[in-house]
This record gives C-alpha cells, structure tokens and sequence, in this order.
C-alpha cells in the first residue's frame, strides 16, 4: 500500500515539474514582410549537421511537409555528396544546384549552439500516510513514529540545442524568413527532429513568403 502511495505521489510531482513544457520553443522569429517574390514553388532544403543521419532525417521531414502543400522539395542529401571534395566551395556547389533544379527557394537549417541544465531533486520521506502541504512534496499524518526515508536526492541534466532555420530566395540570395529554436533532448538528437519540424513548419507556413 505505502509503495503505491509513493508511487502516485512521485507520478504527481513529475507531472507538476513537465507540465506546460514544450519540447521546441521559439527563440526569435522574423520575416521580411516587404518580400514580393510570391509563394515559393520549388525548394531546396538543406540541413548543415554534420551527422548524416541527423542531416538525413531533417530534410526528409521538412521535404514531406512542403510536399504535403503540393510543393516541390529537395533534400540536400540527394544531390550534394558527402565527399564532396575540400577545395570546391560549398556555396558554389549549392548555386550550382539551385540552378539544376531550377528551385526558386533555399530552406538551411544548422546548429546556433547547445546549453544544458542541471536540477537538483532532494530526497522524500513518507510516513503512514498523506497529507498536504503547500509547494513541493509533502506527505505527513500526525504519527507517534519518526519518518524514515523513502527515496534519495538526485540530480538531473537536462540538455537543450539552439537552432536556426532560414529561407532564401533562390535568385537573389535574400534572407526572407528566420526562425531560432530551442529544442529539449530528453534523448538522442534523432528524438528531437520530429516536434522540432513539426513547429518549425507550422511557423513557417504561416509566414508572409507562403501568403
């Protein structure tokens, strides 16, 4: 009985400590709003990870969005090598590209910088029952014994990556649309690709390039 008690105790409380927290947050947004080269049609999408299978799975994602809104997407890893030889300019190589594929918008996506957070969760004691107390965790009835501990202090890191994700005109070479992203790693960095996209791409079909 005691253990189950603990057990709905320790489930309420991590609820009250992830509560309300979103995995991606926004960080800072713009959009030239004096753009008016029209509702991209043909766009190549370019993630700077330096992890393939990161890279691989960002664009994947994004491609599957705009193709979703009838949209021509490219993924970067489809036509730009990964051996691509050390003296060819990468600028070069995706200018050369973007003219192939005759795209008129280029979506980048790279890495701004990574943080991470440590919380400390003191230990708790349990007595032959509940009651309540005010902020935090309180679980004590009246009880001629004295209270024993019931579990230990811990820590926990919580890791966050920063992100940036730009939109190009193709032909100009102007930025029309940032985003900066934070992004909770509650595991692998694959485990982030998803809400991370998912809000990325709802903010950036809102934006004025897509109206």
């Amino acid at each position: 009985m005691m253990n189950r008690i603990l057990s709905i105790i320790l489930l309420f409380v991590a609820l009250i400590v992830h509560s309300g927290c979103s995995t991606t947050q926004v960080k800072q947004a713009w959009s030239d709003e004096a753009y008016g080269g029209g509702k991209p049609e043909n766009v190549l999408i370019i993630a700077m990870m330096g992890n393939p299978t990161v890279q691989r799975e960002i664009e994947s994602q994004f491609a599957r969005r705009f193709r979703d809104r009838g949209i021509k997407a490219t993924e970067g890893f489809r036509i730009i090598p990964e051996d691509q030889p050390p003296a060819q300019d990468p600028r070069d190589m995706v200018i050369a590209k973007v003219r192939e594929l005759k795209a008129d918008a280029v979506l980048i996506v790279r890495p701004a910088g990574s943080r991470a957070t440590e919380e400390n969760i003191p230990g708790m004691t349990l007595t032959r029952g509940i009651g309540y107390g005010g902020v935090g965790v309180s679980a004590v009835v009246a009880s001629s014994a004295p209270p024993s501990p019931t579990t230990q202090a811990y820590s926990h890191k919580t890791e966050f990556l920063s992100m940036e994700t730009q939109l190009y005109d193709a032909q100009t070479e102007r930025l029309i649309w940032f985003l900066q992203t934070d992004t909770r790693l509650n595991g692998p960095p694959q485990e982030g690709i998803a809400p991370y996209v998912s809000l990325v791409a709802r903010k950036l079909f809102s934006a004025k390039p897509f109206h």
